[in-house]
């Protein structure tokens, strides 16, 4: 997938930026924020979702439940994610699936892109960021 830097103006808060790159990279997919339906801000929704206690990670329904970050394929990540996301548990964006039509593509897409930006920011709050 292709990731755009955010070159827009903002605040100068770290979440300003990180909502500016979710947005250039769901344009970037030739889609607009409305046809994601995921939400407008993935890393203020985790951190509104851990400070009720909700630390589960996002995943799109495919054939599999699909839960992704940026950093999927560094190995010694990939294990360390894969018990964090075991103890914290999953949930699917609804309306995701394996089969849909041009009327869904950035729909579908533009979750992935979603699930990405929000688990990203769920493994910063849970200090794995740093490792």
């Amino acid at each position: 997938m292709l990731m755009m830097t955010a070159c827009s103006k903002n605040s100068g808060d770290p979440s300003d930026a990180a909502k500016q790159v979710y947005t250039d990279s769901i344009k970037a997919l030739g889609c607009e924020l409305e046809d994601v339906k995921a939400g407008a801000d993935p890393h203020r929704e985790a951190d509104l979702a851990a400070k009720t206690g909700d630390r589960r990670f996002l995943g799109i329904n495919g054939i599999t439940l699909l839960v992704s970050t940026h950093r999927i394929g560094q190995l010694d990540f990939d294990r360390t994610y894969g018990e964090l996301v075991r103890r914290n548990g999953i949930r699917a964006i609804e309306g995701t699936s394996d089969v849909y039509g041009s009327d869904r593509r950035c729909f579908q897409l533009g979750s992935y892109e979603y699930t990405k930006h929000y688990n990203e920011r769920m493994i910063e709050l849970s200090g794995l960021a740093d490792k």
